[in-house]
């Protein structure tokens, strides 16, 4: 009797080791996948490809009865609205034309951003999405319409981006330029020209948007424009003033707070209304208005339905251009219109639909997946509780403390970096170690609170596996719901940065869950040692 008694005793005792070794596996190749995948939601992000793209061959058969010699776009990269507002050279534009608060879309990233103001397209459909793919876009834009109508086009830019994007569209692009060198220098040959200072972006990464170094970059650029705009005609030139994005006080972008996804856009020179109030644009409409001055046909790819396009209207001037020009350019859009119209209509399986519609259908989807995996995550959770033997008021306290452990470690991120999107990651060892000194931080001090209430190490393990395994479950979800390489329409602001802070929220659980099953685990080796002692 008593040898039953010490083998089943001694067959217990193996089954908790392997129980407890087996936990230790979990949290291993829980800590590995959750690096890998978030490791990897960069490349992840893009897809050069595009989405849904449709291209509209569109002529010009008429020409402007007048259009400018030259064409600059200045493109000062992280120039916040509210900074652009207290140039004296965007002052001097409003006079001579108008200027625009622009939304640059929902993902206010540089890369992306360029390829909206190039193309017309928003960054859910030409697939760029970070800063980090260096491959071409498929969608066209205004500088390969350009060069294939034979016109000059130059660009100057502290990075190879525009090139890399829209590789054969520049006659010559000089970005062997440092930051602090003024470029600003009048190409006489070009006629359409690109220019891109990044200093103020610089100096927005590094000290942010509400420091005295921010305020001088703007003040070097603002002094620097001038200088360029004292060389123009603006009886014979046009030049337009924009962002790809603003920044942060602290320093980022990313997400859309309007202090970074609204920027100023100005219209000046020849071709161009003056308007003492232009009403509010989107990026979108940059590349066809110049398509429109320069009499070139629209970037084919161009979004139009539900678009702003009709705002083209009030910011070139109609009586230059010439009526006749001005109605053949129209029925280009109309023509965009229906194309897109049926393009949107093949998606929904209508006839004719709109890309709103389209978008919704998407957001839809995502959230009954989004259900699906709620759903899973409560049979997860009884499932749990069942083995565990647990009643209801315990396996409420144990729900209780993960959503409290989640839910403090992420106010505790937003608290540290400002906000819980793209833009609180600005630089990304600041990240890591925001995301983790949070994550880990607040699990170790929910789970102090939890020694000092329920006083088992047993209990404490077992809740922290449950939390990890919820957090392993919602880690796998997006990918699956999302797409391994991102798909079509973009998550929402919290949905897409949701990998980051995921990994890093999977990595500190695993430690902990480590760290808790060692424990028990020399505990038990400890009193196995004594007792045989």
């Amino acid at each position: 009797m008593v040898r039953r008694t010490s083998k089943t005793a001694s067959k217990t005792t193996h089954k908790t080791a392997f129980a407890y070794i087996g936990l230790l596996l979990f949290a291993l190749f829980s800590f590995v996948g959750a690096y890998t995948l978030a490791d990897s939601y960069i490349d992840r992000l893009p897809d050069h490809r595009g989405f849904h793209l449709v291209a509209v061959d569109n002529q010009v058969t008429n020409p402007p009865e007048t259009r400018p010699e030259r064409v600059l776009l200045v493109v000062v990269d992280g120039l916040r609205q509210d900074s652009a507002r207290t140039m004296r050279s965007t002052r001097r534009l409003q006079e001579l034309g108008q200027c625009r608060p622009t939304h640059t879309g929902p993902l206010t990233i540089s890369r992306p951003v360029y390829t909206v103001i190039s193309t017309g397209l928003e960054q859910d459909r030409t697939g760029s999405r970070n800063n980090d793919d260096t491959s071409p876009v498929a969608v066209e834009s205004i500088w390969g319409v350009a060069h294939a109508a034979g016109l000059v086009v130059h660009a100057a830019s502290n990075l190879r981006w525009w090139e890399e994007l829209f590789p054969g569209a520049f006659d010559s692009y000089n970005f062997d330029l440092d930051e602090t060198q003024n470029f600003f220098r009048l190409d006489e040959q070009s006629e359409l020209y690109l220019l891109h200072p990044v200093r103020v972006d610089t100096a927005g990464h590094s000290f942010g948007a509400d420091s005295a170094e921010y305020r001088a970059a703007v003040a070097t650029v603002d002094t620097e424009l001038e200088a360029l705009m004292n060389r123009l005609d603006f009886e014979r030139d046009l030049l337009i003033l924009t962002a790809d994005h603003g920044h942060s006080a602290a320093g980022g972008h990313g997400g859309p707070a309007d202090e970074i996804a609204t920027v100023l856009t100005c219209f000046a020179g020849l071709g161009i209304q003056k308007r003492a109030n232009g009403k509010a644009s989107d990026s979108r409409v940059i590349a066809p208005t110049i398509s429109v001055v320069l009499g070139l046909p629209f970037p084919k790819h161009m979004r139009a339905g539900d678009d702003n396009l009709d705002q083209i209207w009030t910011i070139v001037d109609s009586d230059r251009l010439g009526h006749t020009y001005v109605r053949e350019r129209k029925e280009n859009i109309e023509q965009f219109r229906r194309a897109n119209a049926q393009a949107a209509g093949a998606l929904l399986g209508t006839d004719s639909g709109r890309w709103s519609h389209v978008y919704a259908q998407g957001t839809r989807r995502h959230q009954w997946s989004w259900m699906v995996v709620a759903i899973a995550l409560v049979g997860v959770v009884l499932l749990i509780g069942r083995v565990r033997k647990q009643t209801l008021p315990r396996g409420a306290a144990t729900v209780l403390w993960v959503t409290l452990s989640v839910a403090s470690a992420c106010l505790v991120y937003t608290w540290l970096r400002g906000s819980f999107d793209f833009t609180s990651i600005n630089k990304r060892q600041e990240f890591l170690n925001a995301s983790l000194g949070a994550s880990l931080g607040a699990l170790i001090a929910m789970n102090i609170g939890h020694v000092a209430v329920f006083r088992s190490l047993r209990t404490l393990l077992l809740d922290n596996t449950t939390q990890l395994i919820v957090l392993v479950v919602v880690s796998v979800a997006h990918p699956l719901i999302y797409g391994f390489t991102l798909g079509f329409p973009l998550p929402g602001r919290i949905a897409i940065f949701l990998p980051f802070i995921l990994g890093a929220l999977v990595i500190s659980s695993s430690i902990v869950v480590a760290t808790l099953t060692a424990l028990i685990l020399l505990r038990a080796l400890r009193a196995s040692l004594l007792k045989a002692g």
